[in-house]
């Protein structure tokens, strides 16, 4: 399986995720799989700060795989 598709885009799909959950205590675990340069990391990671910072239910892990990820 191989894409090239010109850049990575998380900060939609990442919110999307974030906000599945507003219902009850439920823990929530989002597991981010990429091989890309992401370009807007601040904003990223700002977004998913303030998720996990208003709950301990929330819990967000990145892996990224190969040369190309952003560090």
């Amino acid at each position: 399986m191989s894409a090239d598709f010109g850049g990575t885009e998380l900060e939609q799909p990442i919110k999307n995720a974030l906000t599945l959950h507003k219902k009850g205590d439920n823990h929530v675990r989002i597991f981010i799989l990429t091989d890309g340069d992401v370009g807007n990391t601040k904003i990223i990671i700002d977004t998913i700060k303030e998720a996990c910072g208003k709950s301990d239910f929330t819990k967000v892990f990145t892996f990224g795989i190969g040369s190309g990820c952003s560090i």
